[in-house]
């Protein structure tokens, strides 16, 4: 900031979290370095400038904080067997999220929910989420076994004391 005429400036932060500047605070008249903070949270500052015969002015500056994107997103079981039934996919976001949606023709979600699917194959879910505080991915894999088939091969009729073979083969 720089200033004209002014004899003293004072800066206060409508923010508790900024302990420093939470009432006003004397600064330097003019400041062309700036001042480094780290808001967590959205936040203005007021910059008092005044001069003799303590008129003053003042000017804002409101910081908005947009808060980095989060995902909890995973499958009750991550297993299974087809025709068995299906299982359901969870998610859990926070942050500013702006727009969020799973693929294989999920579509549009809220920021929580649950969704049953019953994939017939192993198949990757990928969450995607736009925000004004980044953009996040995430994907579950949901494996599917197919059911077991046994298939076993005999003779119809043997004669007694006669050795005779059984042929047995599985899948899956």
């Amino acid at each position: 900031w720089s200033t004209t005429d002014a004899i003293s400036v004072q800066l206060k932060s409508s923010n508790s979290n900024d302990a420093s500047y939470s009432n006003y605070q004397n600064v330097a008249i003019d400041n062309t370095t700036g001042l480094f903070r780290q808001p967590t949270d959205d936040l203005t500052y007021t910059l008092k400038a005044c001069t003799y015969g303590n008129v003053c002015v003042t000017s804002t500056l409101s910081i908005i904080v947009y808060q980095l994107p989060t995902s909890n997103f995973y499958a009750d079981d991550e297993t299974i067997t087809i025709g068995t039934g299906g299982t359901n996919l969870n998610w859990e976001l926070t942050g500013d999220g702006v727009d969020a949606e799973i693929d294989k023709g999920i579509g549009d979600i809220l920021l929580t929910g649950t969704q049953a699917i019953n994939p017939s194959s192993t198949t990757t879910y990928t969450l995607s989420l736009t925000s004004l505080g980044g953009d996040l991915t995430d994907s579950v894999t949901v494996t599917v076994y197919q059911l077991p088939q046994l298939q076993v091969s005999y003779p119809v009729n043997v004669a007694y004391d006669v050795d005779f073979d059984i042929e047995v083969k599985t899948k899956f």
